[in-house]
């Protein structure tokens, strides 16, 4: 690797690697040696110059009127390096703790069209145990007896069961007797007054949410809010005949 893209890595820019090479090139030089060898304008050298001193890379050795520079011993980069670590490491317990508290901020990620709520349905049915708040005649009119036969047999394959709490509807009924569905879920069916517009279920500390009509879905990776609606729809699971 060229030693230019490596003092770049290190933290040099463009510039600075130019003039800093120049200097080590040319020994103690004047501004304007050190300008034409690193083919700058002589005011962007003095900038530069200006950076380099404070990262002690460069030394000024005024002669009379004239100032002249040297480039100080590339071990000094090692040093450089070193005081960016420990300048690092005296903020890094504010900078952990910021991380820490973002870290316990739910996580969502949201999906939108058939396909991609297809492998939000897929992740949810990887699970040991689902609790699930639907309609099935919203969720018929998008996902086919095949598609869903797919899911079950995901659930199948992980051992899982879910528990489906479905509005009441001729439709879901039906759905409820499907042999794909035997030893894998158990299901009740809510007052006929109690209408859903949107598909909840719960599984792992994940809760999903998905408006069937707009082809929109979010998980929400978050304990406490899975636990909240695990409780609620348990609440009316326990409550129902």
């Amino acid at each position: 690797m060229e030693k230019e893209t490596i003092l770049q890595q290190f933290g040099l820019n463009d510039k600075e690697t130019n003039v800093y090479l120049a200097a080590l090139t040319l020994g103690t030089c004047s501004i304007t040696q050190l300008s034409k060898r690193a083919g700058l304008k002589r005011p962007t050298t003095y900038l530069i110059i200006e950076e380099l001193l404070k990262k002690n890379l460069l030394i000024s050795i005024p002669s009379g009127t004239i100032t002249h520079y040297k480039a100080e011993k590339p071990s000094k980069l090692i040093e450089y390096l070193e005081e960016k670590k420990e300048k690092i490491k005296d903020i890094l317990p504010d900078l952990e703790s910021i991380y820490q508290k973002s870290s316990k901020q739910p996580k969502v990620r949201f999906y939108e069209g058939k396909d991609r709520l297809t492998k939000m349905y897929e992740e949810v049915f990887r699970s040991k145990e689902i609790w699930s708040m639907f309609s099935f005649d919203n969720y018929s009119d998008v996902f086919t007896e095949k598609e869903n036969r797919h899911l079950f047999n995901i659930l199948n394959r992980q051992g899982g069961i879910i528990y489906d709490l479905m509005q009441e509807s001729k439709k879901a009924r039906e759905y409820a007797q499907k042999k794909y569905r035997t030893g894998l879920s158990e299901t009740k069916f809510l007052p006929r007054s109690f209408k859903i517009a949107t598909d909840i279920l719960v599984f792992d500390n994940k809760t999903t949410m998905v408006s069937l009509n707009n082809l929109m879905g979010v998980i929400i990776e978050d304990k406490d809010i899975a636990d909240t609606h695990k409780t609620m729809i348990q609440h009316l699971w326990n409550n129902i005949k």
